[in-house]
């Protein structure tokens, strides 16, 4: 699901974007023209109109539960504005109101390697019925994908 931040600024067009410098949004730029032909003009462009990203919780094809994920724009986090990382933030504590952070290595047979010593990037909030379902077996992957 994407959200845009209409009062933080319009959206963008693909169409009218500079052409890309990075390679990374040089890849991204052609694979979205190449996929779209006829209308990769009118595409959102994501690094350039203010979004709030979010993808739920799906399965892993391994039967373990990746965990969802908040983002914002396709910028790195230091070149994202200030007032949509403080969006971002508010929906951050909303979504684990009401959860229980987990350490998805704990959680999880399916991971032969050993847990990282910085857990920081890896942590999930489980919400009460998710809480339950993993309290009764449930595994949770410790990535997103």
């Amino acid at each position: 699901m994407v959200f845009w931040a209409s009062e933080l600024g319009p959206v963008c067009r693909l169409g009218d974007a500079p052409k890309p410098t990075d390679p990374v949004d040089s890849v991204w730029f052609t694979l979205n023209r190449e996929r779209n032909p006829s209308n990769w003009q009118n595409l959102v462009d994501s690094g350039r109109t203010p979004l709030i990203r979010f993808r739920r919780s799906n399965w892993n094809l391994n039967g373990c539960l990746n965990p969802g994920l908040l983002q914002g724009m396709s910028l790195p986090i230091k070149d994202q504005p200030p007032d949509l990382m403080a969006l971002k933030r508010k929906a951050e504590r909303w979504l684990k109101s009401e959860g229980e952070k987990l350490n998805p290595f704990e959680h999880c047979t399916k991971v032969t390697q050993p847990a990282p010593k910085n857990l920081n990037p890896f942590w999930v909030w489980a919400r009460p019925e998710a809480l339950r379902w993993v309290e009764a077996g449930g595994e949770v992957w410790p990535w997103n994908a």
